[in-house]
């Protein structure tokens, strides 16, 4: 039990290091598209059965802009699908990786 305990307080604290005001959407549209990288918006939806408008406010807020007045997470990249340019595939950018591997660190 205090295993799980002690990793549990790593897992908070990496958390609130890389996204400090996390919400557990955000956390699991980021852990999927860790799992998946290339995944569109409609692929997120049918995956976490989240609306759409929920996945496209926390893609925003883990891509690097937000808003246009305010930076976002810099945790996934956003690109243009090259067959249907309506279509934006999620990345890990490089610190949206460190950020993986510091989860995974914590629950190691």
């Amino acid at each position: 039990m205090q295993v799980e305990l002690s990793r549990g307080l790593k897992l908070s604290a990496v958390l609130r290091e890389y996204i400090p005001d996390s919400t557990p959407n955000g956390f699991a549209i980021f852990m999927v598209v860790a799992q998946r990288e290339g995944l569109a918006a409609g692929d997120l939806v049918d995956a976490l059965d989240m609306p759409k408008s929920t996945i496209s406010r926390n893609l925003k807020k883990l891509s690097d802009r937000f808003s246009p007045r305010q930076e976002g997470l810099d945790l996934i990249r956003l690109e243009h699908d090259n067959a249907d340019y309506r279509v934006r595939r999620a990345f890990l950018t490089k610190r949206g990786k460190e950020f993986l591997a510091a989860i995974t660190c914590a629950l190691s």
